[in-house]
């Protein structure tokens, strides 16, 4: 109950403009902002660090999943995947490998099919007659004679469109592009899955990306969307500039968002989404809606709380009316 009769204190002094107030909130900002990066310098971190840590794992994870097949990888999948002589790839050269894999780099790029691997272990079988029990594959020379066509087309990857759609994703309108991409990143995530695991995981990603199927144009709206996205977040940056702190403690965030909740209509699913710089950006919109009309309370920002997430609240609608 103290926290919330403070809290409520505290919101009650944001629209008083007291010049006091703004010099009492300044100093004791100042003060918690020395507390905190002498606590972080103590723990040996920093927000800064904390996110160049997550960025370098992040990087490392991507290296992961693009790195290339060393040589040895390559020769070990001749044999276990590929079929090839264990004898014939003992004798293979690296200069053959980077022969052969160019060959299929080319290949992949003129095609659009994504399995660079098979394309390696079908050149190197049609060069070398009986080096392989599996190769060179019927299904792959039908493969190498495919020109990629342009993105927004859909004629390419036929087979591949019948297998998603026996498992329950219709790809008959997905273009060209969004395919291939697709394909060529559940390659470089795994390149020695099999063609129906290869499969499987674009048709996990397609549902992920499109969780209602896919509708023409979809990806034009969806450009649309992230461009808007980013005109707001670059307004957003702009106003930033401008804020200042709703609260001076993280423990009056929390409060003021579980008051979203108890008392002001907001799902709790929505409300963890509300970061603590949504509430200052809200605050600061209310302030200058207050400067503008003259009167308002706290509603003001909660119904600028509304707007960043449509639907949110049952009682707020997020508009200006």
């Amino acid at each position: 109950m103290k926290k919330i009769l403070i809290l409520a204190l505290s919101l009650s002094l944001i629209f008083t403009g007291c010049a006091k107030d703004k010099k009492n909130k300044q100093e004791n900002s100042s003060s918690n902002q020395n507390i905190t990066a002498k606590s972080n310098q103590e723990n040996n971190l920093t927000v800064g660090e904390e996110k160049n840590s997550e960025n370098i794992s992040n990087e490392k994870n991507k290296e992961k999943k693009s790195k290339k097949l060393s040589s040895a990888e390559i020769k070990k999948a001749m044999v276990d995947i590929g079929g090839f002589n264990k004898k014939f790839v003992d004798n293979f050269k690296e200069k053959d490998i980077k022969k052969y894999e160019k060959k299929a780099d080319e290949l992949r790029e003129k095609t659009g099919f994504w399995n660079k691997l098979t394309l390696f272990f079908s050149q190197v079988a049609k060069d070398n007659k009986n080096s392989s029990k599996i190769y060179p594959d019927v299904s792959v020379d039908e493969v190498e004679t495919w020109v990629y066509s342009g993105d927004e087309n859909t004629d390419n990857y036929k087979n591949a469109r019948r297998y998603l759609k026996q498992r329950g994703f219709d790809a008959t309108k997905v273009p060209n592009g969004i395919l291939r991409e697709i394909f060529f990143k559940v390659y470089d995530e795994n390149k020695l899955a099999s063609y129906e695991e290869q499969i499987d995981k674009a048709y996990e990603k397609l549902k992920e990306k499109y969780p209602n199927g896919y509708v023409e144009n979809s990806s034009k709206k969806e450009t649309s969307t992230n461009e808007n996205k980013n005109s707001q977040n670059n307004n957003q940056s702009k106003e930033s500039g401008k804020m200042k702190k709703f609260a001076e403690k993280n423990e009056d965030y929390d409060e003021f968002r579980k008051e979203l909740v108890d008392q002001y209509g907001f799902s709790k699913e929505s409300v963890e989404k509300i970061s603590n710089e949504d509430i200052d950006l809200a605050n600061y919109r209310a302030q200058k809606k207050l400067e503008e009309t003259g009167y308002g309370d706290i509603g003001l920002v909660i119904n600028e709380i509304a707007k960043m997430y449509p639907g949110a609240s049952t009682m707020y609608p997020g508009d200006d009316k």
